[in-house]
């Protein structure tokens, strides 16, 4: 196997498992989160910037397999674009699921939140950020990405609920 093959499947092992610990983080604990209570759904314009992103992890695999290493295409390399393909399709999936407030806490494509380890929202000048001090390190926050019209009621549905144990 050539040192270029070696190198690809390296990247799609490492994205693989980027995609395996986002897949367990959301739908792992959705049994400990309870209830979705309602759905927040990431604007719009930060996913075109992952999609803008992701899209430029393929062009430049793809740009340098054309030009820098060049030679005929074999069918190993056509395995590898149809995998790296599929894997940064899967990863756009994942960052487009909505966040679910849910009865428990707050569950993300980043993992579930409990109430009892939320300790303020803080303030934040971003019209869709929602940021959340969380009790796990010193200085630590979880966002909350939203559309600017909801930040009012999720705000204060968070606020209404942190610390909140359920029986």
């Amino acid at each position: 196997m050539s040192m270029d093959i070696i190198g690809v499947v390296i990247i799609q092992m490492i994205i693989g498992i980027f995609l395996l610990v986002q897949c367990r983080l959301y739908f792992g604990k959705k049994s400990e989160a309870g209830a979705n209570v309602f759905n927040v759904f990431v604007p719009l314009k930060h996913n075109v910037i992952k999609v803008a992103l992701y899209a430029a992890i393929f062009l430049v695999w793809f740009y340098i397999r054309v030009i820098v290493i060049g030679g005929d295409f074999k069918k190993m390399d056509l395995v590898c674009a149809v995998i790296l393909l599929a894997e940064l399709i899967l990863a756009i999936i994942f960052d487009c699921l909505p966040q679910q407030i849910c009865e428990n806490g707050v569950l993300t494509h980043r993992g579930f939140m409990p109430w009892t380890k939320v300790q303020s929202v803080e303030a934040t000048e971003k019209s869709e950020v929602i940021q959340l001090r969380v009790d796990e390190k010193a200085g630590y926050f979880q966002q909350i990405f939203c559309v600017s019209g909801e930040k009012r009621q999720i705000q204060e549905y968070v606020e209404e609920h942190m610390n909140y144990i359920p029986e």
